[in-house]
């Protein structure tokens, strides 16, 4: 994924890249992919798929997740559905955060979370 912001988070003398552009969003280190983020365009609705390694602190994936709800195409009010692994109770409620109505449901190892994407709130904007 050709790289169209960086940052450098740094949790426990770990250092991590960033990547985004328009698909997505990729937190590397120096071993590979350490948690991503894709989203495509259906018809109706965007798609927001969430993946993480075993063990990637929850402060790199709360930085993630802000990036991905930061893309241009992530836009106020629209409908989205979010799909990341079956457990992750902790990203769940950050993307519930994220959404207006939001809806999930188990389909085998992965959590679906269905709703609108919340608009701006008076202190984020």
């Amino acid at each position: 994924m050709p790289a169209a912001a960086l940052a450098e988070p740094t949790t426990r003398d770990r250092r991590f890249r960033l990547e985004v552009d328009r698909t997505g969003v990729v937190m590397t280190a120096g071993t590979g992919p350490l948690a991503e983020a894709h989203v495509a365009e259906d018809a109706d609705r965007l798609v927001v798929n969430l993946w993480a390694e075993p063990g990637v602190p929850d402060d790199v994936r709360a930085h993630l997740l802000q990036e991905v709800f930061a893309l241009p195409v992530v836009r106020e009010h629209r409908p989205v559905l979010v799909a990341l692994p079956r457990g992750e109770s902790t990203v769940l409620e950050w993307v519930r955060d994220h959404l207006e109505g939001a809806r999930s449901r188990v389909a085998g190892a992965t959590c679906l979370v269905e709703g609108r994407v919340r608009g701006a709130t008076p202190s984020s904007r």
